[in-house]
């Protein structure tokens, strides 16, 4: 989330993002940076923090189920404070892309 290059950890429960900050500090640092929109199921996510844009801050990167059989990738970029609003970066159409099958590596 910060410009410091140190390494951030991304949690979630329900469908909040947390981003845990400065690791290597004796304390970790961690505030509420992102609700997604009603309807979003957590199981149906997986999610991802990287820096997507090279501003150097920890971007969101997720994807989502969309039925049984076609997945969605959804950005959110950071604004140092928290995350813009969701953007659909791509989406698979029908057919046989399977988020259970699928991981992100930055």
């Amino acid at each position: 989330m910060t410009t410091d290059h140190k390494l951030a950890v991304v949690t979630a429960g329900n469908t909040t993002f947390w981003v845990h900050d400065q690791l290597g500090a004796a304390t970790v640092t961690h505030a509420k940076k992102w609700d997604s929109p009603a309807g979003w199921v957590f199981q149906d996510l997986r999610p991802a923090a990287a820096d997507l844009n090279g501003d150097g801050r920890t971007d969101l990167a997720v994807m989502q189920a969309v039925g049984p059989k076609a997945t969605r990738l959804w950005r959110m970029r950071s604004t140092g404070s928290g995350f813009e609003a969701a953007h659909l970066a791509w989406h698979s159409g029908r057919g046989d892309w399977r988020v259970t099958a699928t991981q992100i590596a930055p």
